[in-house]
């Protein structure tokens, strides 16, 4: 199989529907075995299986090792892969919650007389509830697999014996709880597979299953290189390895630090301040907090999920609201609720060294609460703390803003007159000490992102409120520029303000579109304004409903043909004449539409699929007709759903 071949690799496995295993090992198969720069290794051979193989093999491992005479490295296909023992930690299960009873597990376990501190009553009645729910697991609920075959096999035979009112009753009630259970099989595994993309109603437990087999396969460590290089195997060697790295990683060489420098950070935070992060918090302040948490993000040592909190709240909160206000009033954490696991998650595919590993703590929800209280009132005074050099860690800026900087250097640097000059960085840091214009407020940039326009042109209107656009005004501030002459004009500095509101030939590509606007009432307009009335138009313009919509997107897709044509004048040396860029917007701006009315026109409604009567075949099809051809499917089932035959042409 080629890539010169009709169908390519990748289009087989995409049409045969296969699954890459995955290797550990040599992350090459194949070496020319030659020296110094001409060697070239490759990795050539890879491992696939259909579903059906991988839903039977599991725990399948495929491991590269190191070539000897050959030019190919040895393959080895390892169907069970390494046998694990290891006790399964309590995890609460979300199909638990379809079950009415599921309430009075709760009710019982918190009900229980239990003497202590508010901390030490919860977690004991979240161990309480821990004994219950296993309990009433293995008498009530019972394995669902297990429930779901009966029902299956009931359905089978209530549906051979004749149609009698009775049966037929009966058959509708089997087939009723039968919804019921498939629906919590589907929630089992969707909470095991860790998808989110998919809807809560999609009724995929395939998919849910297998995404579970192979994130298990992606996260497991069957094989793994020692510090001296290497490959080992087993639970007791692969732990040894991790041992040994985090061992030296945190031990400390005890330096010396110079008392003289205890006092070299002052305090930043005033008496206010620290107030308002030690004050005590309300409970609705605290029930917000919980109801934010994901609710089937990965649980700690308790197993409980925050879906558990929300589900049984009425129930527990009142308690949970009493722990974390005695935290916060005693400053005491209970150890137990402390308690976290340590999970290592691979930084990228194929991890073959503990170093491409990351650890991360899963916490109990307990325990969440405090800190995400705490950082709900830490946003506000973060400003304070951080360095306004720090782009990241603080809301309202970002992170590429250091990026875009720090590629300028480096692009003019390269360049025959680039320097980076005392000069240079004095500008920049005299720019911090001065107030900058504005910026748009919270309300601002969720508008913005609401936007029914193109994400190219938001994230054009993005760069321009936040004054990041590479002008030759913006570059000059940080690099000595031989010329700030407009590139459509040349008689103005390049600012944003002059391209996009203040430049005469800008001016009358606005004045020729269905928004005729008079720009020379906008000399004293800023740039984040002008951003600002493009979201709100009511209240520059007046604009309201579908006017106000339109106008949105008509004015984005100008801003972004300025901004195109400015650019091909500074790098082809082209001027496109005002008229021609107009005809170009009102032409966009056209496509725009047409598509908004294409995705605005619904979907019919699909009726779900009904079984035809027993001893009888069902035949659905559908076909689509166009001018220079036409295609038509059909399928054939029997009364249980199975599939009997399909043809297509």
């Amino acid at each position: 199989m080629s890539n010169s071949s009709k169908d390519g690799p990748n289009e087989v496995i995409d049409k045969k529907g296969l699954i890459d295993l995955q290797f550990s090992g040599s992350p090459y198969t194949w070496s020319n075995k030659r020296e110094g720069f001409a060697n070239i290794k490759e990795r050539l051979d890879r491992a696939f299986a259909n579903e059906r193989w991988r839903l039977i093999f599991r725990r399948a491992a495929v491991h590269n090792l190191p070539a000897s005479t050959s030019d190919y490295s040895p393959i080895v296909l390892f169907t069970e892969g390494e046998q694990r023992y290891a006790k399964k930690p309590f995890k609460f299960e979300e199909a638990w919650t379809r079950d009415e009873t599921s309430s009075f597990v709760v009710e019982k376990a918190w009900g229980s007389d239990v003497s202590g501190t508010p901390l030490f009553k919860v977690s004991r009645k979240i161990k309480e509830t821990k004994k219950e729910f296993r309990r009433w697991n293995k008498e009530w609920f019972g394995n669902i697999q297990i429930i779901i075959k009966d029902y299956w096999d009931q359905l089978e035979k209530i549906q051979n014996e004749d149609p009698t009112q009775e049966n037929l009753n009966l058959e509708a009630n089997i087939n009723l709880e039968l919804q019921e259970w498939l629906q919590r099989e589907e929630m089992l595994w969707r909470q095991k597979s860790r998808t989110k993309f998919l809807a809560a109603a999609d009724l995929n437990t395939k998919f849910f299953h297998l995404t579970t087999i192979v994130r298990r396969r992606r996260n497991a460590i069957d094989f793994l290189k020692n510090q001296q290089g290497i490959w080992v195997s087993g639970r007791e060697e692969i732990g040894k390895c991790f041992e040994e790295f985090f061992t030296n990683l945190f031990t400390s060489s005890n330096p010396s630090i110079p008392n003289n420098l205890e006092n070299l950070i002052t305090p930043s935070l005033s008496n206010e301040d620290i107030e308002m992060l030690s004050k005590i918090p309300l409970p609705e302040e605290i029930k917000e907090v919980v109801f934010n948490i994901g609710s089937n993000k990965a649980p700690g040592p308790d197993g409980m999920s925050a879906h558990f909190f929300k589900c049984y709240w009425n129930i527990i909160g009142g308690e949970v609201i009493e722990a974390i206000t005695f935290f916060f009033q005693r400053g005491f954490m209970l150890k137990e609720i402390n308690h976290s696991f340590i999970v290592l998650i691979p930084k990228g595919s194929n991890a073959a060294i503990v170093s491409q590993y990351r650890p991360i703590s899963l916490c109990n929800i307990l325990y969440k609460i405090i800190p995400k209280l705490l950082a709900n009132r830490l946003k506000h005074i973060l400003p304070k703390l951080i360095s306004p050099w720090q782009t990241a860690f603080v809301p309202g800026r970002k992170i590429q803003e250091n990026t875009f900087l720090a590629q300028e250097i480096l692009h003019d640097m390269r360049k025959k007159r680039g320097e980076f000059t005392v000069k240079t960085a004095y500008n920049a840091l005299r720019a911090t000490n001065y107030p900058p214009h504005p910026l748009l407020q919270s309300k601002d940039w969720k508008e913005l992102w609401k936007l029914k326009i193109n994400a190219r042109l938001k994230m054009l209107l993005w760069k321009m409120a936040w004054e990041i656009l590479p002008t030759k005004s913006f570059l000059n501030s940080r690099f000595s520029l031989s010329s700030i002459d407009c590139y459509l004009c040349n008689n103005a500095i390049e600012s944003l303000e002059h391209i996009f509101l203040q430049c005469d030939w800008v001016a009358q590509t606005w004045f020729v579109g269905p928004w005729p606007l008079n720009m020379s009432h906008m000399r004293n307009v800023s740039i984040t304004d002008w951003v600002k009335m493009i979201i709100n138009p009511k209240h520059g313009l007046g604009l309201e409903g579908e006017e106000a919509k339109d106008f949105q997107l008509y004015a984005a897709i100008l801003c972004d043909q300025i901004w195109m044509t400015r650019n091909k004048a500074r790098l082809e040396g082209i001027k496109t004449s005002p008229e021609k860029v107009a005809r170009q917007v009102i032409k966009a701006y056209e496509e725009h539409k047409n598509a908004w009315r294409n995705q605005s026109k619904k979907p019919p409604n699909v009726s779900p699929w009904t079984p035809p009567l027993l001893n009888w075949i069902k035949l659905n099809f559908d076909a689509a007709i166009r001018e220079d051809k036409s295609s038509v499917a059909v399928v054939v089932r029997d009364q249980k759903g199975n599939l009997l035959a399909t043809w297509t042409e």
